[in-house]
């Protein structure tokens, strides 16, 4: 009896569950790990703004927030006598006890740090599944474990995390990656640990979610605010619903949200502890941009160096009143990131690339639009359950199921895609902070829909046609991340000019295994204007081999050697 009591607690799944686990979290670990590792065994290079966190840990250790800027360049803000980063802190602080010993690893602590970011992305999404199984499927007195069980827990590392832009953000050993997976494992692992306190509260519950809370705003503050917002309900609900105030409609109103939230539990001193929990993040993250920019939000972008340096920064600005926020940019964001042909298929190794610059909806002036793979495009089947369970969590506040307590975690975190969403820039690892709502809502999905698949009511014609599409889209959706991830690492943004190199090298291997179509064109002179991406221009007698990105052309022969053996290869053809 006390073993059964054991593995209902929401934080803690069943030891049957743990070897599937395990395995799934080995695979999406294996595709993780070749990504970020640029297809090496060391650590990278040090490459701009990958040792930004390091910069900003050296001067913390003389007590200084503001950073020199010949080391930050273009990221810099000006604020009074000082240049400063906008960036959370608490990547700094990870690093802090090793650039303490030693410099040996200054600018190369990227990619160690993003590794910690994925297990703890991965530990998040395992308590969340099996506190969302508990939820849907309620607790193994009423629904012992089965094979639905035993598949979600091998699955969903591999579909909920690995064949989504998780990968993208691994590409590359950037500042701007680091701190959205961090953001994204922090605000997952927060939202799971609120849940727990609405479970069992405790004084040392409060103070673990306070942590995590403290670490995604510290980390990411746009998507670390959502578990933040949603503990300052949870407590104001408690707070009201403990009183013994007020009339009867106030008391059955307030009773029912309390209800649907699930913070029943709540007493009024712990109520309290989880609105200081939620506040104290929010005050550190205010605290440091009032000392760095003397704002209490967002940074100064007008005082930013790549704003002098920039005409297209400066006229954004100019057409927003000095921000770069603009609820008008959404319909063109939104169409970028949520189209669902918003990849392209080729000829040309490996078969799927970024789709065009995004297209602009309406009279707005934008900063950057990069190119971008569309969510829904590389992880369909992400998006289909996502919109499945937002469909069965608004059933169950309705029905007053206990799916329900996951609404006010999905609120928030959809209300955390404004700042992607509503900015002059558009960019695929922005993708990152859409994946909060999306993996938080598709779990109560993927049950539901495993559920009803495998029942014994279901034909098995149908039940068979309905898996081998969920393998096929699995399938798509890992290979696609996986495409565009490597494109952007070797081709797009290199960290040497030898992997773009061999890159294309691979791309006339897989020519001659599967004819394609590597389209180039020849002249006596070096190419000029902007040719269609993907493009190749060899000039003269393989004197020259150019590669087109669709905006650029890109020298890549000859070698310093003087040889062009990818030029005699593509012409030999």
């Amino acid at each position: 009896m006390e073993r059964a009591e054991q593995q209902q607690r929401p934080d803690t799944a069943p030891r049957e569950l743990v070897r599937p686990g395990r395995a799934g979290a080995g695979i999406a670990t294996a595709l993780f790990l070749i990504v970020l590792a640029n297809w090496s065994l060391h650590l990278q290079p040090t490459r701009y703004t990958s040792d930004f966190y390091d910069v900003q840990a050296r001067r913390l250790f003389h007590g200084h927030l503001s950073v020199p800027l010949d080391r930050i360049g273009l990221e810099a803000f000006h604020h009074g006598n000082a240049y400063h980063l906008y960036f959370g802190i608490f990547p700094t602080l990870l690093r802090m006890p090793i650039l303490l010993l030693t410099s040996r690893f200054d600018g190369r602590l990227t990619q160690p740090s993003m590794l910690a970011a994925w297990a703890v992305l991965l530990i998040a999404v395992r308590g969340l599944l099996w506190h969302t199984r508990l939820l849907v499927r309620g607790d193994l007195s009423s629904r012992p474990l089965d094979g639905v069980d035993r598949l979600m827990s091998f699955a969903t590392p591999i579909v909920l995390v690995a064949a989504t832009p998780v990968l993208f953000l691994a590409s590359v050993t950037a500042v701007y990656h680091e701190a959205i997976l961090w953001g994204l494992a922090a605000t997952l692992w927060t939202f799971h640990r609120l849940l727990l306190v609405l479970n069992e509260p405790s004084r040392k519950a409060v103070l673990v979610f306070g942590l995590g809370a403290t670490v995604a705003m510290t980390s990411r503050a746009s998507v670390g605010l959502a578990p933040c917002a949603s503990a300052i309900v949870v407590a104001v609900v408690a707070l009201a619903s403990n009183r013994t105030r007020g009339g009867s409609r106030w008391r059955h109103a307030t009773a029912r949200l309390r209800d649907a939230i699930g913070c029943g539990m709540l007493s009024t001193r712990n109520a309290r502890l989880v609105l200081l929990a939620a506040l104290v993040p929010i005050g550190i993250h205010v605290a440091v941009n009032e000392a760095r920019f003397g704002t209490t939000i967002s940074p100064p972008y007008a005082s930013q160096v790549w704003t002098d340096i920039s005409a297209d920064r400066r006229a954004a600005l100019a057409a927003n009143g000095g921000s770069l926020f603009n609820v008008g940019y959404a319909p063109s964001t939104m169409l970028a990131y949520l189209r669902p042909d918003g990849a392209q298929l080729s000829r040309q190794f490996p078969y799927l690339w970024f789709d065009r610059p995004a297209r602009v909806v309406g009279d707005v002036v934008f900063d950057t639009r990069d190119r971008t793979a569309s969510l829904t495009s590389v992880s369909p089947l992400l998006v289909a359950l996502s919109g499945a369970g937002a469909v069965i969590v608004a059933h169950a506040v309705i029905r007053g199921r206990r799916v329900a307590r996951l609404a006010l975690p999905a609120i928030t975190s959809i209300g955390a895609t404004v700042g992607v969403l509503t900015i002059g820039f558009i960019a695929q690892r922005y993708e990152g902070d859409l994946l909060l709502p999306a993996l938080l809502l598709a779990l109560p999905a993927c049950l539901v829909v495993l559920d009803a698949l495998f029942a014994p009511r279901i034909h098995r014609r149908l039940s068979t046609a309905a898996s081998i599409a969920l393998v096929v889209a699995v399938a798509w959706s890992m290979w696609a991340n996986m495409s565009i991830a490597v494109l952007y690492q070797r081709l797009y943004v290199p960290s040497r000019d030898a992997d773009r190199h061999s890159f294309i090298d691979l791309q006339l291997t897989m020519q001659s295994i599967a004819p394609g179509s590597i389209g180039y064109e020849r002249g006596n002179e070096a190419p000029t204007g902007v040719a269609p991406p993907r493009h190749l221009h060899v000039t003269g007698d393989c004197r020259e081999l150019w590669w087109s990105d669709g905006t650029i052309w890109i020298q890549l022969e000859p070698l310093a050697s003087g040889q062009s053996p990818l030029c005699q290869r593509l012409v030999s053809q």
